[in-house]
């Protein structure tokens, strides 16, 4: 049980670390970032409700996380596969834009 908890307490600091580090940046975010965000933020839920001792912290985490979304204006996805019809739709559209200008 004591491996489980430092295990998971590790998880969190990782976390908080990546977090602060998309606090400080003002860039854009590519979509595979988006897609390790939106990991994370499942993974902070689960945390937070399967362990009632971490539940605090990752709660904090959750709305940092959620402040950086705002800020970037990026979309938490509920499920992966709607991140994969959006980076699809992105990368078909993007092709589409190429073959017209090979066609000028």
């Amino acid at each position: 049980m004591i491996e489980k908890n430092y295990l998971k307490k590790n998880e969190l600091d990782r976390y908080e670390k990546i977090i602060e580090n998309y606090e400080n940046i003002g860039t854009t975010v590519l979509n595979k970032e988006v897609f390790y965000l939106n990991q994370i933020y499942h993974k902070l839920i689960r945390i937070g409700v399967e362990k009632q001792n971490f539940k605090e912290k990752s709660n904090s985490l959750l709305w940092r996380l959620i402040s950086v979304w705002n800020k970037k204006n990026l979309t938490i996805f509920e499920r992966k596969k709607d991140l994969n019809k959006i980076i699809y739709s992105e990368k078909n559209s993007l092709e589409n834009k190429n073959s017209q200008e090979d066609l000028k």
